[in-house]
């Protein structure tokens, strides 16, 4: 089962739900709840500032963090630094959280990759035993873009993610054709038009450079402008189907896929938790939920609602042995 904090339109779950049950999902903007409510009906999705949501898993969950990166990435002009500091507090606060106490069968948590998050990253795995971390790429993962991240999770998860073989790479060109999408006459390039690299270039029988908030455009081969991509085309190159349902907002559309986890690596992450989780069980101490304190509300929501899907699980799977025999 999974609990997806800061879930987004829903890409984390998208992936992992070919391998764990969809149990909660967490993020404070109702509109983008909306969104994922639409396109995963099973879950139960719940607003709450996930960042300083205090919870516990029973045994069979995974719990995946996307907390907010802005404050630490290196494409951000001058970040405060206080909010810096918190975006690292967070992020230590939550693997402690899911790595000590044995309240938490399995994590993941995936941020930006700096300098100052794989020291911090180095520093959680060398002091806690449990505690292991990997960069990738998802460009090699099957998705069709390049994007770099650092993944901090269980040290078993962590290695078995390492010893993975790489996938093809996926050109956008691919990817168009495989979804079934129309692209501009004469296209041979994708264009960035953001930041540094702006006006840069990539073949579009390539990867495409990381999705951002700002659309990619298709270019000629003379690297003329021919359009902007769509919000639907951009989610594409993150690995989502051209069906999946995004903000009617082209803005909001196109800001929600760049925040967005790529299903693809969400569904080996996902994968490899379940296979890990069935090969060491939770101790026994850790198989009830605990009661946690204030503040109510989320917490007790999000609890009553993981308790209820156990039983919900617990049911179908006696009703199938039941079935078999």
């Amino acid at each position: 089962m999974l609990t997806d904090l800061c879930c987004g339109v829903g890409g984390f779950s998208q992936g992992a739900k070919k391998h764990l049950v969809l149990g909660v999902a967490v993020d404070n903007d109702e509109e983008i709840l909306r969104i994922y409510r639409r396109n995963h009906p099973s879950a139960t999705a719940i607003e709450a500032d996930a960042t300083t949501l205090r919870f516990a898993a029973g045994p069979g969950v995974h719990v995946h963090a996307s907390f907010p990166c802005q404050a630490l990435s290196v494409a951000r002009a001058s970040p405060e630094k206080t909010e810096v500091e918190e975006a690292l507090r967070r992020i230590r606060r939550f693997v402690v959280t899911c790595s000590t106490g044995g309240q938490v069968h399995s994590f993941s948590l995936e941020t930006v990759v700096t300098p100052t998050t794989v020291a911090l990253a180095q520093e959680l795995a060398s002091n806690m035993q449990a505690v292991g971390y990997l960069v990738v790429d998802m460009k090699h993962w099957g998705v069709p873009s390049a994007r770099k991240r650092l993944l901090i999770t269980t040290r078993m998860l962590a290695n078995a993610l390492r010893r993975e073989d790489t996938l093809p790479l996926v050109g956008a060109k691919e990817a168009f054709a495989h979804a079934g999408l129309e692209v501009p006459l004469g296209t041979q390039w994708l264009k960035n038009h953001r930041g540094k690299d702006r006006d840069t270039l990539t073949r579009f029988i390539d990867p495409s450079v990381t999705i951002t908030s700002t659309a990619l455009a298709f270019a000629d081969r003379h690297g003329r402008t021919l359009r902007m991509l769509s919000p639907t085309e951009s989610a594409v190159l993150m690995g989502f189907d051209k069906r999946y349902i995004l903000p009617t907002r082209q803005r909001a559309a196109q800001l929600a896929i760049g925040n967005a986890v790529p299903p693809p690596f969400a569904e080996r992450v996902a994968k490899w938790a379940q296979l890990a989780m069935r090969a060491k069980p939770m101790a026994p101490a850790a198989l009830a939920l605990p009661t946690v304190p204030s503040p109510p509300c989320p917490i007790e929501a999000i609890d009553r609602a993981i308790a209820s899907l156990q039983r919900e699980r617990d049911a179908l799977l006696r009703k199938r042995a039941l079935e078999s025999l």
